[in-house]
């Protein structure tokens, strides 16, 4: 069968999320492991990263910090670009797996700082919501990032125990990558 650009149907990426989670998480809205599937995909996204960001000198760390029962931070320490990314917000094309979980959020926050300079800008969904607003930033390279997510498609994170953020592909990360993942709750599920 031939396709031609006739075929073709051009969608905002936020929509494609919606439309399809599977190819982003791994499994859909229905799946009773959806809420674990975002977590694991953001977390592996942050110890397996873009070529571009994962750099011969740095050792990737990362933690992700459950707040309550839709809504998390993570925190990655590694080279960041300041540049515009998906619809103008923060989070740039090197971080697919984190766009997409804030298509899928009611709202968050992103900070990003590089060689002292940083950036912070609230977000509604993966679309700003306010100006980028500078802020005295700490040395180093890193960004954070709050999300609170959308009861209409994640219902409560269950345990964090058992996470697999490891495809069948991958390799160990280079020069000893890790995420720490820390339950906030006030009843933790561990």
């Amino acid at each position: 069968m031939a396709y031609s650009a006739n075929d073709l149907v051009i969608v905002e990426f936020d929509e494609h999320v919606r439309k399809r989670p599977e190819m982003y998480f791994g499994s859909g809205f229905d799946s009773p492991r959806f809420p674990i599937a975002v977590l694991e995909s953001v977390a592996a996204h942050a110890l397996h990263p873009a070529a571009a960001v994962a750099v011969e000198s740095h050792t990737l760390r990362s933690s992700v910090d459950i707040l309550d029962d839709r809504s998390f931070t993570i925190t990655t320490l590694c080279p960041q670009d300041l540049a515009e990314g998906y619809h103008g917000s923060l989070i740039t094309v090197r971080w697919l797996s984190l766009a997409a979980t804030a298509v899928i959020s009611q709202h968050g926050v992103v900070e990003v700082w590089s060689e002292g300079i940083g950036l912070r800008q609230e977000l509604t969904g993966i679309r700003p919501s306010a100006p980028r607003r500078p802020y005295d930033a700490a040395a180093g390279s890193g960004m954070r990032v709050t999300l609170h997510l959308d009861p209409e498609y994640v219902v409560a994170f269950p345990s964090v125990h058992g996470l697999d953020l490891h495809s069948p592909y991958c390799e160990d990360p280079p020069r000893g990558g890790a995420v720490v993942f820390r339950d906030l709750r006030p009843t933790t599920y561990l």
